[in-house]
């Protein structure tokens, strides 16, 4: 037991409200420690005059002032706000968070933005060899590809594949 869990106990020790395994442990480290000694010491002279003194009895209209400073205090406390308040200590974090979350979704945007437009391209550059596909002609939104197909005046590409299917 070290001298802070000791002197935490202080209070069940002086009541008698530690079991006997405890209590063995803070009056073994009490015995062995005399800065704890000496805080034990103080402790228990210091309760023993509050235990002295005379009991005294509240004035007859002590609850009544009490009370009314206590409804003096709730009238001058500024209405609660309707949303959660947050902790100035936590503000800086949580807007950096945001801003973080924000600047990553605008970055996968950016980066799904640029992915879609290469599969694009890359469509658009076999949409001819696609086209020509003998196996395909049954389905109905392939053979109509050449109605959605930009239309290029000049295509070496499809110039060479129509060539080559053509031969």
């Amino acid at each position: 037991m070290n001298c802070t869990e000791c002197q935490v106990e202080f209070d069940r020790l002086l009541d008698g409200r530690l079991d006997a395994p405890a209590g063995e442990l803070v009056r073994q480290h009490l015995a062995d420690c005399p800065g704890c000694a000496a805080a034990w010491r103080d402790y228990e002279v210091a309760w023993a005059v509050f235990a002295s003194l005379p009991e005294v009895e509240p004035s007859s209209n002590f609850v009544a002032r009490v009370m009314n400073q206590i409804d003096r205090v709730e009238r001058e406390m500024p209405a609660r706000v309707w949303f959660f308040p947050v902790p100035r200590r936590w503000l800086a974090p949580a807007v950096a968070a945001v801003m973080l979350l924000a600047a990553g979704a605008g970055v996968w945007m950016k980066a799904q933005h640029e992915a879609d437009q290469v599969v694009s391209q890359e469509l658009a550059a076999n949409l001819p060899v696609v086209q020509h596909l003998d196996l395909l002609k049954d389905f109905d939104i392939i053979a109509d590809l050449d109605r959605i197909a930009p239309q290029q005046e000049h295509d070496p590409i499809e110039e060479m594949l129509n060539a080559l299917w053509n031969s």
